[in-house]
């Protein structure tokens, strides 16, 4: 754990976060697997009224703003990845219409709505694919083509490269099934990517800058889970995953969650028979409640199954359960709230080689700290080695069994981390309830 440990103070051991922001440079943001979300319609598949049902839920995750796959048209060969017209709702999902009123009825409640854009690539049955195969231009370049070689006389694959699903070569004839690189040098091609004919881009609601990860100013972005990665919970366990989430939620930078995190779901016991399929596990089901199919479906036969853990790990349950891990992450994206937290200084430290501590703070505005006990041990730490730091400070949250009550008063020369727990303390300058 001591290296670890020693890699984050050497990637952010100190950072000085100055100049006015944009709402994109500490936003929290909330990313949706659609299939998955909420099925508005009871035939098994998430799809957008079900998201639009659920915004409220995000609101209260003091969520900024929300990013979702693909739900343009496709043969959805690949969950909707291989996208055969970009300007157009996928009918599984529901229509444009509908579309509008979720970004309305986003903006309704202050949250920015961002579409997971695929300009990369395209699916086989898309129309510029099929007239590049026809050779038809300009579309003969859109995608990249290269010759078979000649070996012996006979043509073979012109190179090495495999498909991730299934061990298929590139060929002159057999392309690939699911999408092919889209050539970027090719100006059109940039230019028809760029401004696609959808009503809801023309009106300048899908994103409004390309900023997000391209900029002047470097900006971090914390990210530990998506749809291709196993859940958080599965990887490392529930006291690990909530130090992790900690971490996201009060760093400087954004903080991305992927949905089903802030209650701790984890992997579904989905068994793998077509390596197609192999991330269904992260993929599954929202677990709303313990009713029918985890309160994502009216349907009990939904697109994969529900984890068979909803009866108990469910967001209606942990929202009456104080230690729970939805209330845990509701306080800490509280804190967001703070100017230290989204604006602050952050200075970090490791205390008796395996406490990860580290302040966020902003002259005359309360400051935070959180501590982080990597060790299968109490450990005693004295947070003095911070600059300025009081005498006391007050407890706010903690990893589940810690038995402190918020507002405790703590001496900061000597506090006791549990083995593998997270402490979050705030200062006292100001005993105002944090919102």
């Amino acid at each position: 754990m001591k290296v670890f440990l020693a890699l984050w103070v050497t990637t952010v051991f100190a950072c000085n976060v100055k100049g006015e922001q944009s709402w994109w440079q500490s936003m929290s943001i909330y990313q949706i697997f659609p299939r998955s979300f909420m099925d508005s319609d009871g035939d098994g598949i998430g799809d957008i009224k079900g998201i639009i049902s659920r915004l409220d839920h995000l609101v209260e995750l003091k969520i900024d703003a929300f990013w979702f796959c693909p739900v343009y048209k496709s043969p959805m060969v690949d969950n909707g990845y291989d996208v055969s017209n970009f300007t157009e709702i996928d009918p599984i999902f529901g229509t444009m219409e509908d579309f509008e009123s979720l970004v309305k009825r986003a903006h309704d409640l202050k949250l920015k709505v961002i579409l997971d854009f695929v300009p990369n690539h395209s699916s086989d049955q898309h129309e510029w694919f099929k007239k590049s195969v026809a050779g038809i231009e300009p579309y003969a370049d859109y995608y990249v083509w290269h010759k078979g070689r000649i070996v012996d006389g006979t043509i073979q694959v012109p190179n090495n490269w495999v498909r991730i699903f299934t061990a298929i070569n590139f060929t002159t004839i057999r392309i690939l099934k699911i999408r092919i690189q889209a050539a970027y040098k090719n100006v059109k091609v940039s230019l028809a990517i760029a401004k696609p004919p959808i009503s809801a881009i023309d009106k300048k609601i899908l994103a409004e800058k390309p900023h997000l990860h391209a900029t002047h100013a470097v900006r971090l972005r914390w990210n530990i889970g998506n749809h291709d990665t196993r859940r958080l919970a599965s990887r490392l366990g529930i006291l690990r995953a909530m130090a992790f989430t900690a971490l996201v939620l009060l760093l400087p930078g954004v903080a991305s969650t992927y949905y089903g995190e802030e209650i701790g779901m984890l992997d579904a016991p989905i068994v793998i028979t077509d390596l197609a399929y192999f991330r269904d596990p992260e993929r599954s089901l929202m677990q709303w409640d313990n009713s029918t199919s985890a309160g994502f479906s009216t349907n009990p036969n939904t697109w994969l199954a529900v984890n068979p853990n909803y009866k108990t790990l469910n967001l209606e349950a942990e929202k009456v359960c104080n230690e729970s891990y939805y209330n845990y992450y509701k306080a800490l994206a509280s804190l967001r709230n703070l100017p230290a937290v989204r604006s602050g200084n952050m200075k970090m430290e490791i205390l008796d080689n395996d406490v990860l501590v580290f302040s966020r703070y902003l002259k005359e505005e309360k400051s935070v700290y959180v501590l982080i006990n990597f060790a299968d041990q109490m450990k005693t730490v004295s947070l003095r080695r911070f600059e300025n730091t009081p005498e006391e400070l007050a407890f706010y949250r903690a990893t589940p069994g810690l038995r402190l009550k918020s507002g405790t008063l703590i001496k900061t020369d000597e506090i006791n981390v549990p083995s593998n727990a997270t402490m979050v303390f705030v200062d006292i300058k100001n005993r105002n309830t944090v919102n």
